[in-house]
């Protein structure tokens, strides 16, 4: 129920601490087991995965826009699609910790530094 000026800061201001929560995390518990360049094409994955979002969900809600779909039945698959690409990047990212540790190491890493920090995310926009 924001107006859109403040709506935009809103959003750009939950990003940043989303990001500064994740950076957090890996400062607390970053795999020292892991190589350093093993551990970077984890890191930098996101980034192939973000841009790949972005590029999918323009192209989404624009043709739903352009066909004149409901707005919710847009947000709706933006977020289902948004969830779908987020689980294939945290798929990867596992397959790459395995290729260094164990599945069971690969999996507390990926709770320790994704999962606990979208769990946040996602439970603070449930409660506000």
């Amino acid at each position: 129920n924001l107006p859109d000026n403040t709506r935009i800061w809103a959003v750009l201001g939950v990003f940043a601490a989303y990001n500064i929560f994740r950076k957090a995390a890996v400062l607390l518990a970053r795999p020292h087991r892991i190589p350093q360049k093993t551990y970077l094409a984890a890191e930098k994955s996101a980034n192939t995965f973000f841009i790949f979002l972005t590029l999918v969900l323009l192209l989404v809600a624009s043709t739903a826009t352009f066909l004149n779909a409901p707005q919710e039945t847009v947000r709706a698959t933006c977020v289902w699609l948004s969830a779908l690409i987020y689980g294939l990047y945290l798929i990867r990212k596992v397959q790459i910790f395995i290729s260094s540790c164990s599945l069971f190491a690969a999996f507390l890493y990926l709770c320790a530094l994704e999962i606990l920090p979208t769990g946040i995310l996602v439970v603070s926009d449930i409660i506000f």
